[in-house]
């Protein structure tokens, strides 16, 4: 799941998400659109404040909604 749609989701904005993930609305703002890709450790930051709904495949474009049925595993 991407981060502004679990964002979204849970009807946080930006500047909501920024202050529980320790960082700037700004930062929030480049991650959703693919400008930049948190780091290691806002990446674990993300992962635990999301449940583990948003993770670094899905800022690498290899969510599960990225996967090309011809080629998923059988």
């Amino acid at each position: 799941m991407k981060l502004a749609e679990w964002r979204t989701l849970q009807g946080l904005s930006q500047p909501e998400l920024a202050k529980k993930l320790s960082t700037t609305p700004k930062t929030i703002s480049s991650w959703e659109n693919g400008h930049t890709i948190p780091g290691r450790e806002d990446m674990a930051r993300i992962h635990q404040e999301t449940g583990e709904a948003v993770s670094a495949n899905d800022f690498y474009g290899l969510g599960a909604d990225a996967l090309d049925p011809d080629c998923a595993p059988a």
